[in-house]
Parts: structure tokens; sequence; C-alpha cells
């Protein structure tokens, strides 16, 4: 779906605040979709266009988590996000409690390019 497929697919999810899951695998997201994905999972959207919610929405919660309050597990594997989209995924995953498994396996990071960012969480 590449990066603009992933813009109107994170549109699209806004107003699915159920999602458990979300496997993104294989299509094509580099560190600029990497961006959308992390806009919707804080509950900006994607960047796109602002984000409008009803009042009725807004007001069963106001907490910028509200869209993806349950998702347990985030896939982004097989995408070539590099270290940038990588960060960016991993900082704003390990921000939100729902989210227990995050799967980032062949994402184009090289290891003898260490990044002192990307130590693992305490």
């Amino acid at each position: 779906i590449g990066d603009g497929g992933v813009a109107q697919l994170c549109d699209a999810l806004v107003s699915h605040r159920a999602l458990k899951s979300l496997n993104l695998a294989q299509n094509g997201i580099t560190a600029r979709g990497a961006e959308h994905v992390v806009r919707w999972l804080k509950g900006e959207g994607s960047g796109a266009e602002p984000m409008q919610l009803d009042d009725k929405v807004a007001a069963l919660d106001e907490s910028p988590r509200h869209v993806c309050a349950r998702l347990q597990l985030l896939n982004m594997s097989f995408n070539p996000l590099g270290e940038a989209g990588v960060l960016a995924i991993v900082q704003t995953a390990h921000g939100l409690a729902p989210i227990d498994v995050l799967v980032l396996q062949y994402v184009n990071l090289h290891p003898s390019d260490g990044d002192s960012r990307l130590e693992p969480f305490p």
C-alpha cells in the first residue's frame, strides 16, 4: 500500500476504536509512512488533514490515545522503515500502555550502524 496508502488507512481507522491488532507487514512502508502510523497512534490522524471528531466522541475520552486505546499488537515487519521509522514507532509505542506486542522484523536496520537511541527500554 506504500506511504500514501498507509496515510489513507490511518484516516479510515479513526472510527475503529475497538481495534486490537494491526498487521502492516510487507506493505512498502518507509519512514515517511511510519510517521502517519505514529500520528494515528497518538490520536492526531495521518497528518493529511486535521482530524475532526464530533462532540460525543471527544467527550468519551479526551486523552490523545482515544483512537487506538485497545490496540495490543502492531506488526510493521518487512517494511523499509530504516532507523528513523523504527525509532518513531518504538518511541511512540513505548508510551502507549496497551500495546503488548510490537513486531519489527527486517526493517532495514544494519547491526553495524548502532544507535544509542535504540537501546532497550528499562
